[in-house]
């Protein structure tokens, strides 16, 4: 007999996720959908916080949220910090942002259940080589984005088409996120985009 947990990590999602930077998502209501057609019973609750009932928690490290799903009587509790566009601690979130953050653990709460969990894996770990060494992989210089900001991005410093297409291509968001390995490859295909 075939697990709750089972079907719902055996769901096809894959036509439903969109690439983001480095990173496959599932939206929220894409989750919701495909976990209710699987366990029309499913519900959620965003935790409650302080005597005000705020949808956040404040602390010294940073904002953060909470949801639980529950399943045929199992309840998964998701806590998510508050994150910027950047994957980083929002240290003033607005009312847009916390929201933002309420989904994106809900989604995760799913997973835990199956649902896209494999989208979450690998988040948690670094790269290592053969002996154990986190590599750490250097990114390019400030000359180098000097460089390749002149070939991708207009006058207002937002990407050209063809700067938008190297960002899909390469995986990155913003220049200093580019590996140095990739400079050379990414230089001579953006100067070619250029003329």
């Amino acid at each position: 007999m075939t697990t709750t947990f089972e079907k719902l990590k055996n769901a096809d999602i894959s036509n439903l996720t969109k690439e983001k930077g480095k990173f496959e998502y599932l939206s929220w209501s894409n989750a919701v959908r495909e976990a209710t057609k699987i366990c029309p019973d499913m519900s959620w609750e965003f935790t409650k916080f302080g005597e005000h009932g705020l949808p956040y928690l404040q602390t010294p490290l940073g904002f953060f949220v909470e949801c639980a799903v529950t399943i045929e009587g199992v309840t998964k509790t998701q806590l998510m910090p508050v994150l910027n566009h950047m994957n980083k601690t929002e240290q003033n979130p607005d009312a847009a942002l916390i929201n933002k953050t309420n989904q994106r653990a809900l989604t995760k709460a799913i997973a835990l259940h199956g649902l896209g969990l494999d989208l979450w894996a690998g988040e948690d770990i670094n790269d290592y080589d053969e002996f154990g060494n986190n590599v750490i992989e250097e990114c390019i210089n400030e000359e180098q984005q000097g460089a390749l900001y002149n070939l991708l991005c207009d006058s207002s410093g937002n990407y050209t088409p063809f700067g938008l297409k190297a960002c899909q291509a390469f995986k990155f968001n913003n220049l200093n996120e580019i590996k140095s390995k990739q400079f050379e490859k990414i230089f001579a295909m953006a100067q070619k985009g250029a003329k």
